[in-house]
């Protein structure tokens, strides 16, 4: 069963530096867990004030490894480069990822309207993430926003419905209110996602097509990513949707089913 990880992080962790993670043990542990292709992002992102820097640092990591790896770059809208970053290294990139609640801004402010607009000319996903880390471990220096309403998300998607978003770090209960605005363009992953019948309620619903997986590594063991979903009551149907299929038809990539050209 092929498995596509679209929530992978590369270099220092701001959180925990013993989570810090260099391309070698990337590329070993999609090795181990047979993972197919990952979508991978800038630890240092997360904080940075450079988001030019940050994104041509991961690009010149990954470049080698273009066949397994392929680079989610990220944004500060409310910091110069921004702009210059999308001209840079969108054509590279997969997908576009925010972290408001780090960068501390409203996502539905009025002065992100020409970011937006941006990003749907460009045609990349747009990760937005809920959440990194535990909020009660997260380092007193390190200054976030509390957590983002589910409503709001709902009403950033319809906002942009030529928008695909995908909401990374979400939980169970979240997942299930935006995905139940059954609007086409809103996604979510498994990062976050606990409980024995989580997968199962999603499934129930018939909300499985915009569910993908992620396994948040380094900060959370891949394996255990992999395992809980491979533990729920669903059938290798619905796996198989999650741990790879919607996201290749979300980007349209099933080209990377021709696992002849993509061989380590």
């Amino acid at each position: 069963m092929k498995i596509i990880d679209i929530e992978l992080f590369l270099g220092s962790c701001p959180f925990n530096p013993a989570l810090s993670c260099d391309i070698d043990q990337v590329l070993e542990e999609l090795s181990a867990r047979n993972i197919f292709v990952g979508f991978v992002s800038a630890f240092e992102a997360i904080i940075s004030c450079d988001n030019i820097g940050v994104n041509q640092n991961l690009i010149k990591q990954i470049l080698p490894y273009s066949n397994i790896l392929l680079p989610v770059i990220t944004i500060d809208p409310t910091r110069t480069g921004w702009e210059e970053t999308i001209k840079m290294f969108a054509t590279d990139a997969v997908g576009i990822k925010l972290f408001p609640r780090y960068h501390r801004y409203d996502i539905i402010e009025p002065k992100l309207t020409e970011c937006y607009e941006k990003l749907a000319t460009a045609g990349k996903l747009i990760f937005i993430s809920l959440r990194c880390f535990d909020d009660r471990f997260t380092p007193s220096s390190i200054s976030i926003m509390p957590e983002i309403e589910s409503e709001k998300l709902i009403s950033l998607a319809r906002l942009y419905p030529e928008v695909m978003f995908i909401f990374t770090g979400t939980t169970i209960t979240e997942a299930f209110k935006l995905l139940c605005a059954e609007l086409k363009n809103i996604y979510v992953t498994t990062s976050f996602l606990e409980g024995d019948e989580s997968f199962e309620m999603l499934v129930s619903q018939d909300r499985y097509r915009q569910v993908l997986f992620g396994s948040y590594f380094p900060i959370f063991p891949l394996e255990a990513g992999i395992a809980k979903l491979k533990n729920q009551r669903i059938s290798d149907i619905f796996r198989e949707n999650i741990y790879a299929e919607n996201i290749l038809k979300l980007t349209k990539m099933g080209y990377l089913l021709d696992s002849s050209k993509y061989k380590r």
